[in-house]
């Protein structure tokens, strides 16, 4: 005799519980673009604001550096892993910069 596998939702708790099962999959309808439209230069922007970022990063660094020698080394620190985890190290050094400030403040003068 072959095996019957269950179908999902047919057991007895699936009875008790029918007003939670699951819908059928919706198809759903995209529309897309006509060839030849214009989104007004946002793709452009965002690809400039893309290419902009990878350059900001040691900027960042020397500039939490220059505020506080905690903020400094957190900035360094968050660069270095978002680089290991290839993401962009702008934003490894603003959050990096941004937790050292919070764990070791440096009282203003």
């Amino acid at each position: 005799m072959p095996s019957r596998r269950r179908q999902p939702g047919s057991g007895s708790l699936a009875r008790a519980s029918a007003p939670f099962r699951r819908h059928p999959r919706r198809r759903t309808c995209r529309r897309r673009a006509a060839s030849g439209s214009s989104t007004f230069g946002a793709d452009g922007m965002m690809g400039a604001g893309n290419s902009a970022g990878r350059y900001l990063g040691p900027l960042i660094i020397i500039a939490a550096a220059t505020a506080s020698l905690p903020v400094g080394i957190g900035s360094t620190i968050g660069a270095l892993l978002f680089h290991l985890w290839k993401k962009p190290r702008t934003g490894g050094a603003i959050l990096g910069a941004m937790l050292f400030g919070v764990i070791l403040p440096i009282p203003g003068s």
